[in-house]
């Protein structure tokens, strides 16, 4: 059976020097909402919380070889921070970012942040140095990183929604245009070096070759704004969806609900949906997706474990 464990993520009144720990508690949902097929609930499930009284707002991740966490927290802190891989501590590594949207890693350890506000691409190296990489279009939000550690950006505009393309950004920090997609948001590669594109209205997916050729590659059934992130693994694509309230998996362009539905329980922690999912993550061993959601009663980061 498909697990879901959720780690609540929460603020303590101040910041510098401190760490912040969990408490635990082992919780039975009265529905696990992990479904391999739409609409499919499963039966119950053992759920895990670890929760603090105030949530992370945080807006994307990504998930480190050693299993640890960076994440962006966006306009209301605008920080970046790492978090133990059982979720025991945190610590702040960055601040001051304008607008940090999203977070990619690099095969040397280096992060990478898009600012939206800023409209640049910030590097934190491994020792914690943080620097501007390159001056970008408009409005960036999601960030991909190829095998090479070439660095792909994704725009979603100022204020008419004017994204219309995805930068490539070799790692000596030369921006060109790779592709032009209209408001494209969540990315992922594949196994091939093709990169997948998400649009942030149309639900469309759109597979981008390594040589910039764009086809529509699958649509997304919608209820509004898709706006999530996305992430490739397993010979699939994972799209969270931000109002639709579902994590998607896509296989060969079918598109299958892999979790999620509109809350209902008291506690959506505990109840096995979403609310806003938003940053969406592989661990190396591609075994376990981690999910935020951008929501002030509910921000969590909630882990799937797959097969």
């Amino acid at each position: 059976m498909t697990k879901l464990l959720i780690l609540g993520i929460c603020l303590a009144s101040t910041w510098t020097g401190m760490t912040f720990m969990f408490r635990q508690q082992n919780v039975t949902g009265s529905t696990e909402a992990i479904a391999m097929a739409q609409n499919q609930k499963p039966s119950s499930s053992k759920l895990t919380l670890l929760a603090l009284p105030e949530p992370l707002f945080i807006e994307n991740l990504v998930v480190a070889k050693d299993q640890s966490i960076f994440a962006v927290e966006g306009f209301d802190r605008s920080r970046v921070f790492k978090i133990a891989a059982d979720g025991s501590s945190y610590e702040v590594i960055a601040t001051g970012l304008e607008g940090p949207n999203s977070v990619g890693l690099d095969s040397l350890g280096n992060l990478y942040v898009t600012e939206y506000s800023g409209n640049r691409v910030s590097k934190i190296d491994s020792n914690g140095v943080v620097s501007r990489f390159a001056d970008v279009e408009l409005g960036p939000q999601n960030i991909a990183i190829d095998t090479a550690d070439n660095i792909y950006v994704s725009y979603f505009g100022h204020g008419s929604d004017s994204g219309d393309r995805v930068s490539k950004i070799t790692p000596t920090g030369e921006v060109s245009t790779f592709a032009n997609i209209k408001v494209p948001n969540g990315m992922g590669f594949d196994e091939q070096g093709n990169l997948y594109v998400v649009t942030t209205y149309d639900a469309e997916v759109h597979r981008v070759s390594p040589q910039g050729s764009v086809t529509l590659w699958a649509n997304i059934p919608q209820q509004g704004l898709i706006g999530g992130s996305a992430t490739w693994a397993n010979g699939q694509l994972f799209v969270a969806t931000l109002s639709n309230n579902t994590i998607e998996s896509i296989r060969d362009g079918v598109v299958t609900t892999l979790a999620g539905a509109l809350d209902t329980g008291p506690d959506p922690r505990i109840q096995a949906t979403f609310n806003n999912p938003l940053g969406i993550a592989f661990n190396a061993a591609r075994n376990a997706l981690y999910v935020t959601q951008y929501y002030q009663d509910n921000a969590a980061i909630r882990v799937i474990q797959l097969p």
